[in-house]
């Protein structure tokens, strides 16, 4: 009875292993290098329609540049703590993400305060370059070339707009995705400073 469910178990990590690499064998990594490649807002919409498994892949590979950094112990923690909360299932379903939220909420906390506003901004809400020294201070929106209404560019609930703005909702035009942690938020508003 042990040999058998020993041999269960060795074919359910055995079966999860491979979807993960079959998850990895479906990327296409021109895509993703051409959203990398981007900055800024055009980069949060290219990114929004990637694969569950291109987001993996995203922000695994994302995690480990930043553990390259100069970073201290608990900041590496903090990293690893991260790496554990990310799955392929995390990217593709909601329930999944919702149900990671409370423990998550502690976690981005301990972020804030390990690496500050500005990194966490930058490691875990975009995806801009991890050398550069810019950090976008103020983010307010796409205006499309018809001069119609701008795109949203934070999530009123997961405010990361920062230096005296926050994000105020509506008046905007809303997307799903995009904006947030991993930018699975929706973007439902834009920063404005705040008087």
């Amino acid at each position: 009875m042990k040999k058998l469910m020993l041999f269960l178990i060795c074919l359910i990590v055995i079966s999860c292993s491979l979807d993960d690499e079959k998850g990895y064998e479906s990327l296409d990594y021109v895509k993703i290098d051409q959203v990398l490649a981007m900055q800024g807002k055009m980069q949060r919409l290219a990114y929004s329609p990637l694969s569950a498994s291109e987001k993996y892949y995203v922000w695994i590979t994302r995690l480990n540049e930043v553990q390259k950094t100069t970073i201290n112990n608990e900041q590496t923690i903090i990293l690893n703590n991260l790496r554990n909360h990310l799955s392929i299932n995390y990217f593709n379903n909601l329930e999944i993400r919702e149900s990671k939220e409370q423990s998550f909420s502690l976690l981005k906390t301990r972020v804030v305060e390990q690496f500050g506003a500005d990194l966490a901004k930058k490691y875990f809400t975009t995806l801009d370059k991890i050398g550069s020294s810019n950090v976008n201070k103020t983010d307010t929106g796409i205006v499309p070339p018809d001069g119609g209404d701008r795109q949203c560019t934070c999530n009123s609930s997961d405010d990361w707009c920062i230096y005296g703005s926050s994000c105020f909702a509506g008046f905007c035009l809303q997307t799903n995705s995009g904006c947030g942690w991993w930018l699975e938020g929706p973007c439902n508003g834009t920063c404005v400073s705040n008087p």
